[in-house]
């Protein structure tokens, strides 16, 4: 079941956000504490979303301004479906 995430979810947010950020050419910039940040501004935001499909993944996106125009863009931040998960059909 897809569900928007609250502050109760940081943690389970940030244990598939660790997991993402592990397989990019960023995992050795990042702290627990960044991205506990960036996961609280979204959820709690009027501008971002943590979209959770129960623990098995996320997505995390936003509305920014866009560079060459007075109008807003929504913006992928991130998203993420556990590998254990990856043949389930949760992006179906």
């Amino acid at each position: 079941m897809l569900r928007l995430a609250t502050t109760e979810d940081t943690d389970l947010v940030y244990s598939m956000a660790e997991s993402f950020i592990k397989t990019t050419r960023y995992k050795d910039t990042y702290t627990e504490e960044s991205i506990k940040k960036v996961i609280e501004h979204l959820i709690t935001s009027t501008t971002g979303v943590i979209v959770l499909f129960e623990d098995k993944g996320f997505i995390a996106g936003m509305i920014s301004p866009f560079f060459f125009g007075d109008i807003l863009q929504a913006t992928e931040v991130a998203w993420w479906v556990e590998p254990e998960h990856r043949k389930d059909k949760v992006g179906d």
